[in-house]
């Protein structure tokens, strides 16, 4: 498992961004990009921006729908609901260092929603509720996906 490497993230570029430059040079964070780990790949897999789950109906992803439609990359905005149990400082119920599974890592669900590849003509961007577990597997989906199409190595035994 890997922690984060600071323990918290920093927030002094994006101060400095919005006092030096703010609405004259316009800018977004993109909070995640989940990417291919084989050896010499490194290819982006998807997009994420997330926010937190205060019972919004919508999140603004204009900018990562652009960055995904020139990428061919998948994008998703993720809203987060953090979890009851969560310590406030860490976001996670476990103890630092210690591997338990049961512990939800502070998020209590997600909804989620494709930003890009947009749905099918007359179907809708929707938002559809997950747990932890059920968006870690959607995301472990997509990288499987990706190494069955470009990463097997097919042979004469191939079935």
């Amino acid at each position: 498992m890997r922690d984060e490497k600071y323990g918290t993230r920093s927030l002094v570029y994006s101060k400095w961004h919005r006092f030096y430059l703010g609405d004259l040079e316009p800018m977004i964070d993109l909070d995640g990009i989940e990417w291919c780990p084989e050896k010499g790949c490194s290819k982006p897999l998807v997009l994420i921006e997330t926010a937190r789950d205060v019972g919004q109906a919508n999140k603004p992803t204009t900018v990562l729908r652009q960055l995904a439609d020139m990428s061919k990359v998948l994008a998703l905005c993720v809203l987060y609901r953090v979890s009851e149990t969560a310590n406030s400082a860490t976001g996670c119920a476990c103890e630092p260092r210690k591997r338990i599974t049961a512990c939800d890592h502070g998020i209590s669900r997600f909804r989620v929603r494709r930003v890009w590849p947009p749905p099918p003509k007359g179907g809708h961007r929707h938002w559809k509720v997950m747990t932890p577990e059920e968006f870690r597997d959607r995301l472990r989906e997509v990288r499987m996906a990706h190494i069955d199409t470009e990463h097997r190595l097919w042979d004469g035994d191939a079935a």
